[in-house]
């Protein structure tokens, strides 16, 4: 991949990748499901940072800082939006709201759950990056490994069909060679007709 639009490819394939899988282990470390914009603007910071780390070749180094990058920038814009926290009423203590009856409710973020699930959550984002760099690493290298067997086996078909030898139709055999046929000069044809008699029945009718 040197080109810019198989770089583009590569990156944007690599943040889909880590953003997926920022979200499933995300999820299963028992936060919240994302919601779509969260994904959408999740995948697009990932889309940048991944095809500006994209070089001319696979390196692992820069497939492995894009992961990472995209897993760190996830959990911290989940963290932000602050998406999948909770609001419950949990008695009169503390802040809370008046309504007009006199009612007081506390509210409390949910936000807390990223604390409790620390040391799970950074499991699980390690996890899932170690698990998207080997499947893009040994995915792209597997990719253009049978890209280039299938390139030669189409080039050994093409260069066998060329090489067939084309059928010959049957020669006919030529016994002698015919030459251009002269037309006999007018004079001659007369001069037959001149010297010619009248027929014989004509005389004898005589």
């Amino acid at each position: 991949m040197q080109t810019r639009g198989a770089r583009a490819v590569r990156g944007s394939v690599t943040a889909l990748a880590a953003t997926a899988t920022a979200a499933a282990s995300h999820t299963l470390a028992g936060a919240a499901a994302p919601a779509p914009p969260v994904l959408a603007l999740a995948a697009a910071f990932a889309a940048v940072v991944c095809v500006m780390l994209s070089g001319r070749g696979l390196s692992q180094a820069r497939l492995t800082s894009a992961v990472l990058l995209s897993q760190i920038g996830y959990h911290a814009l989940f963290l932000i939006t602050g998406t999948g926290g909770e609001v419950s009423v949990v008695g009169t203590t503390g802040e809370h709201t008046h309504f007009h009856d006199g009612t007081r409710v506390e509210l409390v973020a949910g936000s807390a759950g990223h604390a409790d699930h620390a040391p799970l959550m950074l499991v699980a984002h390690g996890v899932a990056a170690v698990l998207t760099i080997a499947a893009l690493l040994y995915g792209e290298r597997l990719f253009w490994t049978l890209g280039t067997q299938l390139e030669r086996v189409v080039v050994r078909v093409v260069t066998r069909s060329s090489a067939l030898p084309s059928p010959r139709r049957p020669g006919v055999a030529l016994v002698g060679v015919l030459g251009p046929l002269e037309p006999r000069a007018l004079d001659t044809a007369l001069s037959v007709l001149r010297h010619r008699g009248p027929p014989k029945s004509a005389l004898r009718a005589v």
